[in-house]
């Protein structure tokens, strides 16, 4: 009886950050593209915004808002893989 180590969920642990880090890297790429929509849509505008390009302008920084907070959300993943265990408790000491 007692705590064994189980080497395929240390495996997968190991492979969870990178694989969060890798997203990261995905969401921060898209939201240079997003900002750049923002910079077309703000030189289209040049100081006079319409109704539709207001919108449009609204909901890039709302998509800039959103992906900001899914890499936050992942960096809060990354720390809370440290945490897992990859031990089993088994009752017959297999």
């Amino acid at each position: 009886m007692g705590w064994v180590f189980n080497n395929e969920k240390e495996r997968v642990k190991n492979n969870l950050t990178p694989a969060i880090i890798s997203r990261i890297t995905n969401i921060t790429a898209v939201s240079y593209e997003v900002q750049e929509l923002v910079a077309g849509i703000n030189y289209l505008i040049d100081g006079v915004p319409s109704g539709t390009d207001s919108r449009l302008n609204g909901c890039c920084q709302r998509i800039l808002g959103n992906l900001s907070r899914s890499n936050e959300l992942l960096r809060l993943g990354i720390e809370n893989t440290k945490q897992l265990r990859t031990m089993d408790w088994t009752s017959n000491g297999d």
